[in-house]
């Protein structure tokens, strides 16, 4: 039986790849899958944009000027979304950090903390 796959993870074998990957780990939660989707898609985005400046370069002639390619501000745009993302899954190390750390409960200083 083939795996049924969310839609925008479906029919791209490297975002099935990256998907399988984070929803096999331990901490996997199915309630995040929403927010795991839009990370693999910025993760693969990423990828394509890298690909094509790699293959284009960073600079493009456009008669007599030499302009930025437009694809470096949009995997500028690509990474910053995929740093947000990757602090809400604990993927960073200042993140990692703090969620290991747990929730502090906050004190009741109000009249009623007593009942």
């Amino acid at each position: 039986m083939k795996k049924q796959y969310p839609l925008g993870i479906k029919s791209n074998k490297r975002r099935e790849q990256l998907f399988n990957h984070y929803t096999s780990q331990a901490h996997y939660i199915a309630d995040h899958e929403p927010a795991l989707v839009q990370l693999v898609t910025l993760i693969t985005d990423a990828e394509d944009l890298r690909a094509l400046i790699d293959a284009e370069g960073i600079i493009y002639s456009a008669g007599l000027m030499k302009r930025p390619h437009p694809a470096v501000a949009m995997l500028r745009t690509v990474q910053s979304g995929i740093i947000s993302y990757a602090g809400k899954f604990g993927l960073t190390p200042s993140d990692a950090k703090a969620l290991s750390k747990g929730v502090e409960k906050d004190e009741d200083f109000s009249a009623f903390d007593d009942l």
